[in-house]
C-alpha cells in the first residue's frame, strides 16, 4: 500500500511539473463518474426468471 501512495505521489508530481495536473484531475473525475453510473443497480437490468 505505502508503494502505492508514493507512486500516486510521484506521478502527482511529475503531472504538476509539466502542467497538466488540472487536466489530469478533471479526466480522474469524470472517470469516477461514469463508474458510479455503470455500477449502479439499474443498469444492471432485470433478473432472470425461467417461465
Amino acid at each position: 500500500m505505502k508503494s502505492i501512495i508514493e507512486l500516486a505521489v510521484v506521478i502527482s508530481l511529475m503531472a504538476f511539473a509539466a502542467g497538466n495536473l488540472p487536466k489530469i484531475v478533471k479526466n480522474a473525475k469524470k472517470a469516477q463518474l461514469y463508474l458510479l453510473k455503470e455500477s449502479s443497480s439499474s443498469n444492471w437490468g432485470k433478473p432472470w426468471t425461467p417461465d
